[in-house]
């Protein structure tokens, strides 16, 4: 009689991707956090996927403050051109007096949020982390929203704008 030997099945092993989907879904579950695949879209956190930790949303929110400030930062900068790049003086010559004040009140939403993160920064509570994921999310969907209108209105407007007569005087 012959010896058949069942061939042995063996599990891949999960990728760190899939494991950070597995943890974060644990947490959505608890917090009622929004899908890993919307956060992903937004804020490309499966960057975090070769980061262990036993704080998980504490680095699931450190990674969005990390764009959202990137994103202060530029509106900061629209707002207060001091030693800008050209492209922002190109950019604010479109701006009417209600892109300036849409402007503004992105920046005032932004800083909120950064405030938020130094106290975070400061106090550790997973259930702080969780609730701030929430509302940066819901705030990120508005602020890119009015971002991406004003980005747009400025590359029609700089589309159209007539060139200067002399092409040779840059100041």
């Amino acid at each position: 009689m012959e010896n058949k030997e069942k061939p042995e099945t063996q599990e891949t092993p999960k990728s760190s991707i899939d494991e950070l989907k597995t943890d974060y879904e644990k947490a959505k579950e608890v917090y009622d956090l929004p899908s890993f695949e919307e956060l992903n879209l937004n804020f490309q956190i499966e960057k975090i996927c070769d980061i262990e930790t036993n704080f998980l949303l504490l680095e699931v929110r450190r990674h969005i403050s990390e764009k959202l400030s990137t994103y202060l930062k530029l509106t900061e900068t629209l707002i207060n051109p001091t030693s800008a790049q050209m492209i922002v003086y190109h950019m604010i010559k479109t701006f009417t007096t209600s892109d300036q004040e849409k402007l503004r009140e992105i920046y005032k939403k932004l800083a909120k949020l950064e405030i938020k993160v130094v106290e975070l920064d400061l106090d550790f509570e997973e259930e702080k982390e969780a609730k701030f994921i929430k509302k940066a999310f819901d705030e990120w969907q508005k602020i890119k929203i009015d971002l991406l209108k004003l980005i747009k209105a400025t590359q029609e407007k700089l589309d159209t704008e007539t060139k200067p007569a002399d092409k040779k005087y840059f100041g």
